[in-house]
Formats: structure tokens, sequence, C-alpha cells
């Protein structure tokens, strides 16, 4: 079974050689869509452009809303509100809004991580409602995906990290942890739960944190692509195109993408 999507995110895109990408995918025959990081309409429609002249093997190229730093880099019921009426202002697009609590300021470790999660069970998202009801608007007049943690859903509504929809992304990253078999059980059979349309795999390599757990072998990415087609998922997103391209070998990431699809 081949995959139906293969969605790629684009958190760096400044970051990204895009005229090597398109060369790499054009010589595998390969037409992923991208989500890529932007911080308003006109942020993305320029990236889209930049993009589209330089890699024209992309099939979409999509809009992922993002805040500063200090805003908190995701969105969730911490934010503030008129940071979530930014949402309103893309129309006409397809838009990945990241649902997770706000990016915190420390060094990548999972118990950190940890830490800092547990720390919130205590707190509650002051603009909850304000987000629910933006998202709601916002579907109104783009198609939206939801991108969210598979963790307990009551837990994601004390934050402000969930929504109900279908037409949501799962992150059923396997690369955070060592001993990953109980971590991937457990992601993807959240996943399913959910009945999210998505699931996201990875990581390839570093992201926002610039130091967390990434796969060192292509065949852990395979392994977790199997895994995705075993649970009945017919379109996946991988972290990220950015982390490809840091690899020294992207052609053999790019080649193994391309099997499944």
């Amino acid at each position: 079974m081949k995959f139906k999507r293969i969605v790629l995110w684009s958190e760096f895109p400044h970051k990204t050689n895009w005229k090597k990408l398109g060369e790499l995918l054009k010589e595998a025959d390969f037409h992923p869509d991208i989500y890529v990081a932007c911080t308003s309409p006109d942020n993305y429609k320029w990236w889209a452009r930049e993009i589209k002249k330089q890699c024209k093997s992309l099939n979409e190229i999509n809009a992922w809303p993002v805040l500063t730093k200090a805003e908190g880099y995701w969105f969730s019921g911490f934010t503030s509100k008129d940071c979530i009426d930014r949402l309103l202002e893309y129309k006409d697009t397809k838009v990945k809004i990241d649902l997770e609590p706000p990016l915190p300021k420390i060094k990548y470790t999972n118990f950190g991580i940890a830490m800092f999660l547990f720390k919130l069970l205590v707190r509650k998202g002051k603009n909850n409602k304000h987000l629910f009801k933006t998202i709601t608007k916002a579907s109104e007049k783009n198609d939206v995906l939801v991108n969210e943690f598979p963790i307990p859903k009551p837990l994601l509504k004390r934050w402000g990290c969930y929504y109900p929809t279908h037409n949501k992304n799962v992150m059923c990253y396997t690369s955070l942890l060592r001993y990953r078999s109980p971590l991937r059980l457990w992601n993807f059979w959240m996943a399913k739960r959910r009945k999210a349309r998505m699931c996201s795999i990875g990581l390839i390599h570093s992201g926002i944190f610039t130091d967390e757990p990434y796969y060192t072998r292509v065949e852990e990415l395979e392994k977790d692509l199997l895994y995705a087609q075993k649970q009945g998922f017919e379109e996946i997103a991988v972290y990220s195109i950015d982390a490809i391209m840091k690899r020294k070998d992207p052609t053999a990431w790019i080649s193994s993408l391309k099997k499944f699809y």
C-alpha cells in the first residue's frame, strides 16, 4: 500500500536550499506537499512565490502560522487574544494550526519537557474559548488542519490544545526516546483513537529547540512509515524538509519517502 499524500513540514524555510531540493525531488520524481512556517499571510505568500521559483517539484505550498518565541511560538489557550486573532487574517488558504503549549525557555531534554508539562497540570488556558471560536471561524474560510499532541484529551482541553475535528494531525514522533516501541504504540494508538486524518513521524533532524533527538538511520524512518501504513493511515506528515536537507545524504531520505508514495 502506498500513501495517498505525504506532507513535509518546513519550519525553517530560510535555512533550506530550495534550488538543491528542487533538483533532488525532480530526480526522485517525488512531489510532496509542504506547510511552510510563516508569521503573516503576506509572509506566507512571499515564501510561496520564492519557493515555487526554485523548487518546482512540490505539489502544494500551504501555510503554517507561527508566533515569535516571546509570544509563545505555537497556539494554545495561553496565547493572547491578539495573537490568536491573527489566524483570521488567512483567507482561502490551507492552514496548519499547531496547538501546543507556549515554547518553554529551556534547553531540550525529555526530563525538562516532562517537568514543564507537569507544571502546566495546575494551569488552564485563559483564552481557551476564544481560540476555539477563532479556529471555528477560520475554518469557514480555510482548509484548517489542526496539529495535536498524543496525550490525554482532558489535558489538551485544559490547555486549549484540543479541537474536535477529524481534519487533524497527531504527532507520532518516536525519535524522542531511545527505546521507541512503547512510544510508537502509545502515539499511534492515540492518533487512531482521535480518528485523526493524518499522523506525523520523525524527527529526521532537530527542530526549534536545536537539540531534540532525531533518527540516526534511514531505516528508523522506514520502520515508522511501515507502522503508519499498518495502522491504516493514508496521509502522513514528516518532520521535516529542512531536516532532510541538513543530513549529509538527503537523497537517501527522499528516496525512502518516495518508496511509500
